[in-house]
C-alpha cells in the first residue's frame, strides 16, 4: 500500500515511522531541503523498545505522491487548504 502523510510535523512522522515498517510511506512537505533530508535520513522513533531508523520516501513535488492508496493530511487546521491545493 503506497500511503502519503502531507505534513511532516510530529504526527506526521510519527504515523510514517509506524506505517513505513509494513508500508510504502512518502512525507509530502512543502520545504524542498526538509524533505530533502527525512529521505536521506528517514524517520528515527524512540521508544520503550529502544531507538529505529525507518526508511521513508519524502519529497516536496507533488508529481511525486500521486496513485496513493491513502492519504493522512496532518497539518495544522488553517493549512489544510494549501496542503490539498
Amino acid at each position: 500500500m503506497k500511503v502519503v502523510i502531507v505534513g511532516p510535523g510530529a504526527l506526521g512522522c510519527l504515523l510514517a515511522a509506524h506505517l513505513g515498517r509494513a508500508n510504502r510511506v512518502w512525507l509530502f512537505d512543502h520545504d524542498p531541503a526538509r524533505a530533502a533530508l527525512l529521505k536521506g535520513q528517514g524517520v528515527v522513533l524512540e521508544n520503550d523498545e529502544g531507538t529505529s531508523v525507518i526508511p521513508i520516501e519524502a519529497s516536496a513535488d507533488p508529481l511525486a505522491v500521486v496513485n496513493a492508496d491513502l492519504v493522512l493530511l496532518c497539518v495544522k487546521s488553517p493549512k489544510v487548504i494549501a496542503a490539498v491545493t
